[in-house]
């Protein structure tokens, strides 16, 4: 599922007419998340600009497939990374953190929305007005009890390329 929404996300990116989104705002995010982070159930994982650096740089070093490496260049305009999940959270605490979450999204322009096996993963982010770059990529799977966080920016070219190699696979 993983190829898939990637290939689907960046060829949805790449079409023509796609308009300048309003952007997320991921210090409401971040802000959200600490709050929810002590609660039981809600494990979090953020890398902030140096770490996320070395991990890219650490994961570049260790793979040979030039897919992967393409995907770690593509991101060297990310400056956050974060993943939050809430699964083994209570019932109550999962909608809580659903509701300040979609009330955080909405309005953001959503860049698709992915429906695999019952599971809806939306995809939100802004594109810059010239459509070179993507901007604060979220994908949030409420069903799941997931959120995935990419803050900085990512250029559409590199996007292209990698979408290119793995349609040749």
């Amino acid at each position: 599922m993983k190829k898939k929404i990637l290939i689907i996300l960046m060829a949805a990116l790449l079409l023509p007419g796609v308009t300048e989104a309003r952007k997320a705002n991921p210090a409401a995010i971040r802000t959200v998340v600490r709050q929810f982070s002590t609660e039981e159930g809600f494990d979090t994982v953020s890398f902030g600009g140096f770490a996320l650096s070395v991990v890219k740089a650490v994961a570049y070093k260790s793979t040979e497939e030039k897919e992967d490496r393409q995907a770690l260049k593509a991101m060297s305009g990310i400056k956050r990374l974060m993943v939050v999940d809430y699964e083994e959270a209570s019932d109550e605490a999962r909608a809580r953190f659903n509701k300040k979450i979609g009330k955080i999204l909405e309005g953001v322009d959503k860049f698709m929305e992915v429906k695999d096996d019952g599971e809806c993963v939306s995809i939100y982010g802004s594109l810059s007005k010239d459509g070179s770059k993507i901007s604060d990529l979220i994908l949030y799977i409420p069903d799941s009890s997931t959120l995935i966080c990419l803050f900085g920016s990512v250029r559409t070219d590199a996007i292209e390329d990698i979408v290119h190699e793995s349609q040749s696979i």
